[in-house]
């Protein structure tokens, strides 16, 4: 459903409920808290740490497996064909280990990034239905289903606030058990991916 429907459905409702009783309508800018919501910063300064951290990690272990494929060609005249063979296909399952650890180290962020946001939305939620029952509001909105509206409405800065104080900070756990491949553990995964571009 587009945003044009949506208003025109607020539009009717509202004036369906204004009929009947006093109706009082405010709007929340979610994506507003999240760009001034301290906890939230503090949880992607973390998230950021984690992430450059994997990255050097990852890089280490690409750069060990490009080292043995290169050690591997510098013998290859001393080892039987079969002895070859078997050797590559070592160090191709030590690469398939490396893009398992790093498609599972992007899913691992992207997860804590979600975890992040949904707690606040919860939290916002909450927030906002707080408030509605305060300063007798009959409905909260996202400032971004509208095409219009007049500011009076805009009751993000009061929920912004109200979050800085009960929300002082966000778990950020990082599940890195779940990046780690079956095989390969903590192996040297990165010197394959140079090797396969041989």
């Amino acid at each position: 459903m587009n945003r044009f429907c949506i208003a025109i459905i607020l539009f009717f409702s509202v004036n369906a409920f204004a009929a009947e009783s006093t109706f009082k309508l405010a709007a929340v800018d979610f994506n507003n808290i999240l760009e001034n919501l301290p906890a939230h910063k503090d949880a992607l300064l973390k998230i950021e740490k984690r992430a450059q951290e994997l990255s050097v990690e990852l890089m280490k272990e690409r750069d060990s497996i490009e080292a043995k494929y290169k050690d591997l060609d510098s013998r290859s005249h001393l080892l039987s064909k079969e002895a070859m063979q078997a050797a590559r296909e070592n160090l191709e399952k030590e690469h398939a280990g490396f893009q398992q650890k790093m498609n599972g180290a992007n899913s691992m962020i992207n997860a804590v990034h979600y975890d992040i946001r949904n707690t606040i939305m919860t939290k916002t939620t909450e927030a906002c239905a707080e408030i509605a029952r305060q300063d007798g509001y009959s409905v909260v909105v996202h400032l971004s289903t509208l095409i219009y509206f007049d500011k009076s409405i805009d009751i993000t800065a009061k929920v912004l606030q109200r979050l800085m104080t009960e929300l002082k900070s966000i778990p950020v756990v990082f599940k890195d058990r779940d990046i780690t491949p079956v095989q390969t553990a903590h192996s040297a995964a990165k010197k394959v991916e140079n090797a396969t571009k041989k």
